[in-house]
């Protein structure tokens, strides 16, 4: 009955354990060629998971008109606002990202409004206003070690990585309804791959993609984001975008920064009491969503 909300949950712990990858092992790596291998390899897994669940390389159905929305989504979303994300992750930090990050839900209920008419009732609005409040306060509780960085090139880049986030989730929704969730996952990766392959010769950044050869240590992030973020975190995504309303999607797979605190407990470090009280509060929504 919830297999849409537990899909976005699935997504969202994937992801956070992507985000290990990344933490631990890109630094000082330039990070659209991090971005662009996991993407590469991620599409070929993806596909393995086709041909063993379908047994066809690409599952399309005869009303694939759908096709286009898939290709807009993984251009915006993949190709572009995750190129934004990292900037912003690199000049303003996690924390300040995360907080404008946090705008991407309401972005997103706003295009389901508009597009597919989804209104929410106000239990649906409670929970994602619990949750996100909830996710605030976790993101909020983190410091800076006394640097306060607002760069308006960071800003906006973590802006547009919303929008991005926001109008993936909705471009997908539109080709869901003609094409399953991982048909939709090969579309998207395709174009996104491509999309950087143009962008990246347009541009001659094929260097800095090469250099990742001399950090052995960037393929276990590439590896592992491939593997948890895109095989895994995208394509129950796609799965949940097309099960439940758009805006419930993707509040439940926001909530990495709330994820995060129990493994940062077992990896002891602190743990701040705010922290704890948003993750309750995210809780909280989180069940009132599912109720």
């Amino acid at each position: 009955m919830f297999l849409g909300q537990l899909a976005a949950l699935g997504a969202a712990m994937a992801w956070t354990v992507s985000g290990l990858f990344d933490e631990h092992f890109t630094k000082g790596i330039w990070g659209p060629s991090v971005n662009f291998l996991r993407l590469c390899l991620g599409l070929v897994l993806v596909t393995l998971l086709s041909v063993l669940t379908t047994g066809q390389v690409l599952e399309i159905p005869a009303a694939g008109s759908g096709a286009i929305w898939f290709v807009l989504s993984g251009l915006i979303a993949f190709a572009i606002g995750d190129n934004f994300l990292i900037t912003a992750f690199q000049t303003i930090g996690a924390r300040i990202t995360l907080l404008i990050f946090s705008i991407s839900p309401i972005l997103t209920a706003v295009g389901g409004y508009l597009i597919f008419g989804e209104t929410l009732t106000p239990r649906n609005t409670l929970g994602m206003v619990l949750t996100l409040s909830g996710l605030m306060i976790v993101i909020t509780s983190k410091d800076d070690h006394g640097q306060k960085n607002y760069s308006p090139i960071g800003v906006r880049a973590a802006l547009l990585a919303s929008i991005g986030q926001a109008s993936g989730v909705i471009l997908s929704k539109m080709g869901l309804e003609s094409f399953a969730p991982i048909a939709g996952t090969q579309i998207r990766l395709f174009s996104a791959v491509l999309g950087l392959i143009v962008y990246f010769s347009w541009k001659g950044y094929w260097k800095e993609v090469r250099q990742i050869r001399v950090h052995p240590h960037a393929w276990k992030a590439v590896v592992g984001d491939a593997f948890f973020a895109t095989l895994i975190g995208v394509s129950l995504s796609m799965y949940a975008v097309k099960h439940v309303k758009a805006a419930i999607a993707s509040t439940l797979m926001s909530i990495m920064p709330v994820l995060i605190i129990p493994i940062s407990y077992f990896l002891k470090e602190t743990i701040r009491f705010k922290e704890i009280v948003g993750a309750m509060l995210s809780v909280i929504g989180i069940a009132i969503l599912f109720w």
